[in-house]
């Protein structure tokens, strides 16, 4: 008897079947991971792949019969469990676990690391945390792009790797682990002779007091840190060094005691053929001044220089220093010993010192000197950033026209390493300077003019990783509650803490809020006026995931205006601005006449002071609306204008006949 629903079918499928290609255990960050999985011999169902559960994306190809390929990339410094299901079954080995590759899991060590001395056998260890050593590939291409096979060895410090660099240059190492290179790969390594260093001595003997030069050139030696000392009687004295150009170097050095004289090279570290050599110095036939206080000076500060003379002294020495204003300065000339003497004067302008030496009434060669005096406190630094974005351009404005001549020092760097900074003059005086960040962390400004740190130097900037963005937090209204916000490019971790540290020291208290996925608003209300660091830390114990970063609290109402007197049409109206009270920020000034806008100036006359100037055109009142860091809620200024013409009073014009004179009379009221 046949049963009524007897026939009937059931799928048959087997896990066992699924065959998914190799998928490393370490994963590199930001790279790509491709696999493949064929169920063609499995039977029918569903597929199921998820990289932790689902929150990371992945991209799926179908290569046909039954074929696929997934690829993803991890960009979190974290586990990434993958999961591969057939018909609701984990298929065997599955889920697995991958641990991801960062620099932090990396060491590297060896005298490869520091500049090699070329045809010398050296050495570097590598040691990945987790990693199977035997997986990974060192290739090294020489200068002249030319592959070497460095010999390898698995020890206890990791993989060891021994070459021999036979070029001058500089070589690239590549690491490749899993068919990628592993962060920090390729690292490159500079190759140097200094038997190739060409030392050019002086041709002839050297004279007390004047100066003494030879040349140096390492334009075939390969990259490397120049050492250069010169002494007598194992005391060292003051040299120079000057590029002129295709690595080449003046070094110029004033000996002050006839006696031979010894110039040591060293080319990182090692000494250089030729070197040490000596010089002769002869004792002085003639009057010579030398010294600082001859050249560039700065102001408010004594400076000096010397004058020597011939050991037969018997002459009158006699020294004159004019000012900028044509003002004689005070110089005291001070016998030090039988044929030096010490001139002191103190620079009191920016500007040039003209200084007249006489030996016996005559003019010792080269007088007049000029020496040209400088202010680093002139120095302006304008919309330097508290803040930049890794990979982000970051600009600001160094503004000299008053700090007389000189030359600027630009040196912006991060733990220690400098890096590139770009300068572009707006003229003699006004440079604009760009540097883009390349790491999350705390980057240096070191502004130097004539060798001295300006006021403020070293600028901080406190960079962000570029997978978080910040809003609305530069500026902070006082006694107002402030709200900023965090987004995160990627998955962000809630569990975050805040400090908020005001200008005395004090913590106040910050409330974070998640307001959408990766969004969080942090608010807090400050009370002082001035900067606030806000740091974030990624759990209790205070471990910093960023830094800090600065939040410039103000109040407006502490902002003062100059009186504003009476304007007059067609005529140059000024007033200023002082913040000093309100605290940093960003000032803002609108003029407008029957709605009109007026074009005015904004210069900023020192840190917190402005001037503004404008030309009324019309006798209708001027409405100043000023706004501090964009807030534009105070009061608004009202300016009285008066006409030109009301100044002129005409008497009557009487009437008059042809050939004769008319006479009336014009008279011209004060204008203020």
């Amino acid at each position: 008897m046949e049963i009524y629903g007897s026939s009937c079918s059931f799928p048959v499928y087997d896990t066992s079947c699924v065959v998914i290609s190799d998928i490393p255990r370490l994963l590199i960050i930001n790279q790509p991971v491709e696999f493949t999985i064929d169920v063609s011999k499995t039977g029918k169902g569903q597929l199921e792949v998820a990289i932790n559960n689902g929150q990371v994306p992945k991209q799926v190809k179908v290569l046909g019969n039954s074929k696929f390929h997934f690829t993803f990339i991890p960009i979190l410094n974290e586990p990434y469990i993958i999961s591969i299901k057939f018909n609701g079954h984990h298929v065997s080995g599955f889920p697995k676990q991958c641990q991801v590759i960062t620099s932090d899991n990396i060491i590297i060590r060896g005298l490869s690391l520091k500049p090699i001395l070329v045809d010398t056998e050296t050495w570097f260890t590598i040691d990945i945390l987790h990693a199977d050593l035997s997986d990974l590939h060192i290739t090294i291409f020489t200068p002249t792009n030319e592959q070497l096979d460095p010999s390898t060895l698995l020890t206890s410090d990791g993989l060891r790797v021994d070459w021999i660099p036979s070029e001058i240059g500089t070589y690239i190492i590549h690491m490749i682990l899993h068919g990628y290179s592993i962060p920090g790969s390729p690292f490159y390594v500079k190759c140097y002779d200094p038997k190739r260093v060409i030392i050019t001595p002086p041709i002839n003997d050297s004279t007390i007091g004047e100066a003494t030069k030879f040349l140096l050139d390492v334009s075939k030696a390969g990259e490397g840190n120049l050492e250069i000392s010169v002494n007598y009687s194992d005391r060292n004295i003051p040299n120079e060094i000057n590029p002129i150009g295709n690595n080449c170097f003046e070094v110029q050095f004033i000996p002050h005691k006839a006696i031979v004289h010894y110039c040591n090279i060293l080319f990182n570290n090692e000494h250089v053929s030729g070197s040490p050599f000596s010089v002769n110095v002869m004792e002085i036939q003639r009057v010579v001044a030398i010294g600082k206080g001859l050249g560039s000076v700065p102001i408010n500060i004594p400076t000096s220089f010397t004058i020597l003379t011939p050991d037969d002294d018997i002459g009158e020495l006699e020294c004159s220093i004019k000012g900028p204003n044509d003002r004689l300065i005070e110089c005291l000339l001070t016998k030090i010993d039988v044929n030096r003497y010490e001139v002191t004067y103190t620079p009191d302008h920016v500007g040039e010192f003209y200084i007249e030496i006489f030996y016996d009434n005559i003019p010792i060669d080269n007088s007049p000197f000029i020496a040209r005096s400088f202010d680093v406190n002139q120095i302006k630094i304008l919309n330097f950033p508290s803040s930049a974005i890794v990979g982000s351009s970051a600009y600001f404005t160094i503004n000299a026209t008053d700090a007389g001549a000189g030359s600027l020092e630009i040196a912006v760097s991060r733990d220690g390493k400098n890096i590139p900074n770009y300068v572009k003059n707006e003229d003699s005086t006004c440079f604009h300077i760009k540097f883009i960040p390349d790491q999350p962390c705390m980057h240096q400004a070191q502004i130097k003019f004539n060798g001295i740190h300006i006021q403020g130097s070293p600028f901080q900037c406190n960079v962000f990783s570029n997978e978080f963005l910040f809003e609305n937090y530069e500026y902070a209204p006082i006694n107002k509650r402030t709200l900023f916000l965090i987004k995160s490019k990627l998955n962000f971790n809630s569990n975050i803490h805040v400090d908020i540290i005001t200008p005395s020291g004090n913590e106040i208290k910050g409330t974070i809020e998640k307001i959408s996925t990766n969004s969080y608003t942090i608010d807090f209300i400050p009370h002082e006026i001035g900067e606030h660091e806000i740091k974030f830390y990624d759990n209790e114990e205070k471990k910093l995931m960023i830094k800090k970063f600065i939040c410039q609290v103000y109040d407006t109402s502490k902002i003062r205006l100059s009186e504003l007197s009476l304007a007059i049409t067609h005529q140059p109206y000024t007033f200023t601005i002082n913040t000093t009270e309100a605290g940093n920020g960003i000032l803002s000034v609108k003029i407008k006449q029957n709605g009109n806008k007026v074009l005015h100036e904004q210069t900023q006359i020192s840190t917190h002071i402005y001037q503004i100037s404008f030309i009324p055109e019309t006798a209708d009142e001027c409405t100043v609306q000023i706004s501090f860091n964009g807030e534009n809620n105070l009061r608004t200024v009202v300016i009285p204008v008066k006409n030109d013409y009301e100044q002129v009073c005409i008497s009557p014009i009487p009437s008059g006949a042809v050939g004769r004179p008319i006479i009336f009379t014009s008279e011209f009221n004060e204008l203020f």
